[in-house]
Protein backbone atom coordinates (compact mmCIF):
# COMPACT_ATOMS: atom_id res chain seq x y z
CA UNK A 1 0.00 0.00 0.00
CA UNK A 2 1.22 3.23 -0.77
CA UNK A 3 2.61 5.42 1.91
CA UNK A 4 0.24 8.54 1.32
CA UNK A 5 -2.48 6.06 1.54
CA UNK A 6 -1.46 4.43 4.77
CA UNK A 7 -1.17 8.17 5.83
CA UNK A 8 -4.81 8.93 5.36
CA UNK A 9 -6.23 5.21 6.18
CA UNK A 10 -4.19 6.24 9.72
CA UNK A 11 -5.77 10.00 9.78
CA UNK A 12 -9.09 8.37 9.08
CA UNK A 13 -9.00 5.55 12.29
CA UNK A 14 -7.39 8.79 14.39
CA UNK A 15 -10.11 11.38 13.69
CA UNK A 16 -13.24 9.59 12.67
CA UNK A 17 -14.26 11.52 9.90
CA UNK A 18 -18.01 12.47 8.71
CA UNK A 19 -17.72 10.44 5.35
CA UNK A 20 -15.71 7.65 6.76
CA UNK A 21 -19.24 5.46 6.73
CA UNK A 22 -19.74 5.80 3.39
CA UNK A 23 -16.63 3.34 2.86
CA UNK A 24 -15.87 -0.24 4.20
CA UNK A 25 -12.99 0.35 6.30
CA UNK A 26 -10.03 3.65 6.54
CA UNK A 27 -8.12 2.01 3.93
CA UNK A 28 -10.99 2.58 1.20
CA UNK A 29 -11.24 5.87 2.94
CA UNK A 30 -7.70 6.69 2.33
CA UNK A 31 -7.69 5.25 -1.57
CA UNK A 32 -10.54 7.74 -2.28
CA UNK A 33 -9.56 10.55 -0.87
CA UNK A 34 -5.89 10.47 -1.80
CA UNK A 35 -6.85 10.44 -5.44
CA UNK A 36 -9.43 12.88 -5.12
CA UNK A 37 -6.31 15.26 -3.45
CA UNK A 38 -4.03 13.90 -6.00
CA UNK A 39 -6.59 14.85 -8.83
CA UNK A 40 -7.22 18.24 -8.06
CA UNK A 41 -3.90 19.42 -7.70
CA UNK A 42 -2.85 17.26 -11.18
CA UNK A 43 -5.97 18.96 -12.99
CA UNK A 44 -5.12 22.52 -11.24
CA UNK A 45 -1.68 22.44 -12.60
CA UNK A 46 -1.81 20.35 -15.84
CA UNK A 47 -5.12 20.89 -16.91
CA UNK A 48 -6.95 21.42 -20.50
CA UNK A 49 -6.43 25.04 -20.10
CA UNK A 50 -2.40 24.75 -20.91
CA UNK A 51 -1.39 24.95 -24.62
CA UNK A 52 -0.02 21.54 -24.92
CA UNK A 53 2.50 22.73 -28.10
CA UNK A 54 4.10 25.47 -25.88
CA UNK A 55 4.42 23.48 -22.35
CA UNK A 56 5.89 26.72 -21.40
CA UNK A 57 2.47 27.43 -19.19
CA UNK A 58 2.86 24.77 -16.67
CA UNK A 59 3.53 25.53 -13.32
CA UNK A 60 2.65 29.33 -14.52
CA UNK A 61 -0.31 28.89 -15.42
CA UNK A 62 -3.05 27.14 -13.08
CA UNK A 63 -6.29 25.79 -14.73
CA UNK A 64 -8.88 27.26 -12.04
CA UNK A 65 -11.95 26.88 -13.93
CA UNK A 66 -11.38 23.49 -14.45
CA UNK A 67 -10.39 22.46 -10.87
CA UNK A 68 -12.87 23.89 -9.46
CA UNK A 69 -15.52 22.00 -11.66
CA UNK A 70 -13.97 19.07 -10.04
CA UNK A 71 -14.21 20.56 -6.60
CA UNK A 72 -17.84 20.68 -7.26
CA UNK A 73 -18.34 16.78 -7.95
CA UNK A 74 -16.44 16.57 -4.47
CA UNK A 75 -18.54 18.66 -2.73
CA UNK A 76 -21.02 21.38 -3.52
CA UNK A 77 -19.25 23.27 -1.26
CA UNK A 78 -16.36 24.63 -3.38
CA UNK A 79 -13.67 26.32 -0.38
CA UNK A 80 -14.58 22.89 1.84
CA UNK A 81 -13.67 20.87 -1.21
CA UNK A 82 -10.24 22.57 -2.19
CA UNK A 83 -9.94 22.53 1.47
CA UNK A 84 -10.31 19.02 1.86
CA UNK A 85 -8.21 18.38 -1.46
CA UNK A 86 -5.13 20.56 -0.47
CA UNK A 87 -5.56 19.42 3.57
CA UNK A 88 -5.41 16.05 2.54
CA UNK A 89 -2.32 16.33 -0.07
CA UNK A 90 -0.53 18.14 2.54
CA UNK A 91 -1.25 16.11 5.26
CA UNK A 92 -0.32 12.33 3.71
CA UNK A 93 2.79 13.95 2.10
CA UNK A 94 3.98 15.19 5.68
CA UNK A 95 3.35 11.54 7.51
CA UNK A 96 6.48 9.62 7.38
CA UNK A 97 7.15 7.03 5.16
CA UNK A 98 7.24 3.75 7.16
CA UNK A 99 4.67 4.53 9.97
CA UNK A 100 4.15 1.18 11.29
CA UNK A 101 7.79 1.10 12.40
CA UNK A 102 7.01 4.42 14.78
CA UNK A 103 5.87 4.21 18.61
CA UNK A 104 2.59 4.77 19.50
CA UNK A 105 3.42 8.32 20.83
CA UNK A 106 6.13 9.18 18.03
CA UNK A 107 3.33 8.47 15.43
CA UNK A 108 -0.05 10.63 17.60
CA UNK A 109 2.76 13.79 17.83
CA UNK A 110 3.48 13.58 13.99
CA UNK A 111 -0.23 12.94 13.34
CA UNK A 112 -0.84 16.03 15.45
CA UNK A 113 2.10 18.12 13.86
CA UNK A 114 1.03 17.45 10.30
CA UNK A 115 -2.69 17.89 10.68
CA UNK A 116 -1.20 21.22 11.89
CA UNK A 117 0.51 21.81 9.44
CA UNK A 118 -2.57 20.62 6.97
CA UNK A 119 -4.80 22.72 8.74
CA UNK A 120 -2.46 26.41 8.16
CA UNK A 121 -1.21 25.09 4.53
CA UNK A 122 -5.32 24.37 3.09
CA UNK A 123 -6.21 27.61 5.35
CA UNK A 124 -3.84 29.97 3.64
CA UNK A 125 -4.70 27.85 0.28
CA UNK A 126 -8.08 28.68 0.63
CA UNK A 127 -7.69 32.28 1.82
CA UNK A 128 -5.28 33.05 -0.81
CA UNK A 129 -7.80 32.09 -3.46
CA UNK A 130 -11.44 33.32 -2.54
CA UNK A 131 -11.14 36.15 -4.95
CA UNK A 132 -10.98 33.12 -8.07
CA UNK A 133 -13.70 30.98 -6.09
CA UNK A 134 -15.96 33.82 -6.20
CA UNK A 135 -15.17 35.16 -9.56
CA UNK A 136 -15.86 31.56 -10.28
CA UNK A 137 -19.47 31.07 -8.58
CA UNK A 138 -20.33 34.09 -10.38
CA UNK A 139 -19.38 33.00 -13.44
CA UNK A 140 -21.63 29.97 -13.13
CA UNK A 141 -24.36 31.42 -11.52
CA UNK A 142 -24.46 33.99 -14.73
CA UNK A 143 -23.79 31.73 -16.79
Amino acid sequence: MKKNIKALAFYCGMENPPDKKDYSDCIQWGKVHFQRAKTFENILHNGKCHNKFLGLSQGFIKCWDEAFDYARTINSDIKEAVYRAKFEDTYAHCMPMRIESMNQEELYQKHTECKKKAEKVATEFVNDIKPKIEQYLAKKQGG
